[in-house]
């Protein structure tokens, strides 16, 4: 993740998170940032399937039963190349796009424990 000034879309920051895919090929996905989920992040069914490299347990939240899975977050210009826990559910794309139009095709949330593992603000070693 790299340093972003994103605006806010209807009071909602985003970030563009780059997944790796087991066959090798990288993409950018825009995902709403949300600091108050406990999950890395959680996908839509379609980027789900075609990225996760490894299953993983599956929990419940008010997304109802979100299925786990290993990712693999690729960045190097930015020193993250890292797995990461993400999730699958069927209705965070409708969700997400419920939020303001400009959501719509956005795949999904990117929470604080990913957040985390980049840079704030630009501020890493003050914050």
């Amino acid at each position: 993740m790299s340093i972003q000034r994103n605006p806010y879309r209807n009071n909602r920051p985003w970030v563009t998170l780059p997944l790796r895919s087991r066959a090798g090929g990288v993409r950018d996905f825009c995902l709403i940032a949300d600091t108050g989920s406990s999950v890395g992040f959680v996908l839509a069914p379609t980027v789900y399937d075609s990225f996760i490299h490894r299953d993983t347990a599956s929990i419940r939240n008010n997304f109802g039963l979100l299925l786990g899975g290993w990712f693999r977050l690729y960045s190097p210009a930015n020193g993250l190349v890292e797995f990461v826990r993400g999730y699958r559910s069927e209705g965070i794309g409708l969700s997400v796009a419920s939020h303001h139009p400009d959501f719509v095709g956005l795949v999904g949330l990117v929470g604080l424990p990913v957040l985390r593992l980049g840079e704030y603000g630009n501020n890493a070693t003050d914050f």
